[in-house]
């Protein structure tokens, strides 16, 4: 099931009318509108809020849904369990992140996120006696604005028993730091009336002068009092938190440390969301006394990517079968992270295997090219420690004890179940998707030779057993091919009745691309280009039969290999790096 509107970006528009009737409507949000016009502006978004949400039918039977309503009845159309995607209309007079896909109507559609039934149960369950409020983090591009934003606009909507405060961008609250909060105050209390004896617009317009923090404070304590007395459920969505830790850090500083104040003011009907991406500023990966919430793996699903298909066509207008090898193979590369399917799709390409190409080879050079300024600023330990976390993800390790050099918008950290231990986890160091595991590995190079070998040596001298120690040894064999791009082997021809009696050929293919691929059939034709040799990697851990191919572009054949190990493999004179090197080269 859709929204209630129609969207085929870009041409298919809601209608404006479904945003005000109003000749003059003040659509699409400026951020110079006065305290008047923002006042003007909210009662269109409740409008149009109440347009958009408003459930088309109550059935008697309903499914039970995790909802915002104490009553616990289906309250707005987000409640929907079958719900696809939606249009919404702008609800605040910020401007909006650049990564919003916002319509020429000003409609922002929004993919429907089982991630999003989730954040409204943790929010109805955040206790505030235990917790200041709820911290949600998560690679960049994974989704958390668009959450925030749908849970902003539900709130809204929910206007007899709830108040929202949607600070949409803290970065661009740097740059207006009273305008930006009081238009936002505004749109939460625009239609109170007297509030401590004064409207909202009344009390914004006094905080001018020397003594503007005494003020706004008065005010807040004000705004306080009057939610409690009104019963009214406070939240206060504050996305992008990080940037108040760019550069310099000014979250202590008036009026950002108004976030703090409200958490420490947090009563049963105050709650407070912050969220951060992963980052390189130092901003803290836990956040003491909050509710830390990680949806790095709230990736889209097969259903989500459907939508996603269904509604975003190529250019030629053909819709894309989200089931096709090339659309799985799209997904596959982007590691299904919102952002980065995006960016695949804008590629200036017609098909989706051509942009998926574009997509692979542009995104690793941006990647390492961000990377490459990261790894420049650390010191010859945090170096160390970097090569460290590059090898443990190569190899499907834990993370090492100390993460001191890990460029965080590229790895990604995992939790799963303890090899032998149900009731453990293991953290596993990750690639943000396969195209960041390209970029670390293109920028190092020959440089991760000698981490590889230390860990893998770690590992095959460790309490280890034989199933792990074989993994380790394949993974450690092609992370070598990825980062030297030659393999020199040697083969006996298979030929009618048995192997050849002649002696083993020795090859040696010079590779020019490595492609890992999802799935357990052969290399997607998508990801073959035949004028170059390849290696082509299988990630799932339960292919049949092979770990890795090789197409010889030379003698346009498919090499298929299998690896096994001598015992004890530590022994072997290749293990170290330079006889890796020498192996391979």
């Amino acid at each position: 099931m859709s929204g209630s509107n129609q969207h085929l970006p870009p041409s298919v528009k809601r209608s404006a009318s479904s945003i005000s009737n109003s000749a003059d409507a003040v659509f699409p949000a400026r951020p110079g509108l006065s305290y008047k016009a923002v006042a003007v502006f909210a009662q269109q978004v409740q409008q149009a809020l109440n347009q958009t949400l408003l459930p088309a039918s109550v059935s008697a039977k309903r499914p039970k849904v995790e909802t915002l309503d104490a009553d616990g009845e289906t309250a707005t159309l987000l409640d929907n369990p079958d719900l696809s995607f939606v249009s919404l209309p702008l609800v605040s007079p910020n401007k909006l992140n650049y990564r919003f896909k916002v319509a020429h109507d000003n409609s922002v559609f929004v993919i429907a996120r089982k991630s999003y039934l989730l954040l409204k149960k943790n929010l109805l369950e955040l206790n505030t006696g235990d917790y200041s409020g709820m911290y949600l983090c998560g690679p960049i591009g994974v989704g958390k604005s668009y959450l925030l934003y749908v849970l902003a606009a539900e709130l809204r909507f929910l206007r007899k028993t709830h108040r929202v405060t949607y600070i949409n961008d803290c970065q661009a609250w740097r740059h207006d730091k009273f305008g930006f909060i009081l238009r936002e105050l505004v749109m939460t209390f625009f239609d109170e009336g007297k509030i401590g004896g004064k409207t909202i617009i009344q009390w914004c317009d006094a905080v001018t002068g020397s003594d503007k923090e005494e003020k706004m404070m008065k005010m807040m304590a004000k705004l306080i009092r009057h939610v409690k007395k009104k019963g009214l459920q406070w939240v206060i969505i504050c996305d992008q938190h990080n940037a108040l830790y760019a550069r310099s850090v000014v979250v202590e500083r008036f009026p950002f440390n108004i976030i703090h104040y409200l958490s420490e003011n947090n009563d049963w009907n105050i709650k407070i969301i912050i969220s951060a991406s992963a980052n390189n500023e130092g901003y803290p990966t836990e956040m003491s006394g909050w509710l830390t919430r990680d949806i790095a793996h709230h990736k889209f699903d097969d259903n989500e990517f459907a939508t996603w298909c269904n509604n975003f066509k190529l250019e030629s207008g053909e819709k894309v079968d989200p089931k096709s090898d090339e659309a799985i193979d799209a997904l596959y590369w982007t590691g299904g992270v919102p952002y980065e399917l995006s960016l695949l799709w804008e590629q200036p390409a017609v098909s989706v295997v051509d942009k998926t190409r574009k997509y692979r080879s542009n995104r690793v050079r941006e990647m390492a090219a961000s990377h490459g300024k990261f790894f420049h600023k650390l010191a010859s330990e945090e170096i160390l420690n970097l090569k460290e976390c590059i090898a443990r993800m190569a190899l499907g390790l834990t993370q090492p004890d100390i993460s001191v050099g890990m460029d965080r918008q590229l790895f990604d950290i995992i939790h799963q179940p303890k090899e032998g231990y149900p009731n453990k986890v293991d953290e596993l160091i990750m690639a943000l998707n396969p195209v960041a595991r390209l970029a670390l590995i293109a920028y190092h190079g020959q440089g991760l030779l000698t981490s590889l070998g230390l860990v893998t040596e770690l590992v095959l001298k460790g309490d280890y057993t034989q199933d792990v120690k074989g993994r380790i040894t394949e993974k450690y064999l092609l992370t070598t091919m990825e980062v030297v791009k030659k393999f020199s082997f040697k083969h006996t021809k298979k030929i009618v009745g048995g192997l050849s009696t002649g002696a083993p050929t020795r090859e040696s293919i010079r590779l020019v691309e490595i492609v890992p691929f999802s799935g357990q059939k052969l290399p997607p034709s998508s990801a073959f280009n035949r004028k170059s040799s390849t290696l082509f990697i299988p990630e799932s851990v339960i292919y049949p039969g092979y770990d890795f191919f090789i197409w010889n572009s030379a003698s346009s054949e498919l090499l298929a290999f299998q690896v096994t190990i001598t015992n004890p493999f530590y022994e072997h004179p290749k293990i170290d790096s330079a006889s890796a090197r020498e192996n391979c080269n």
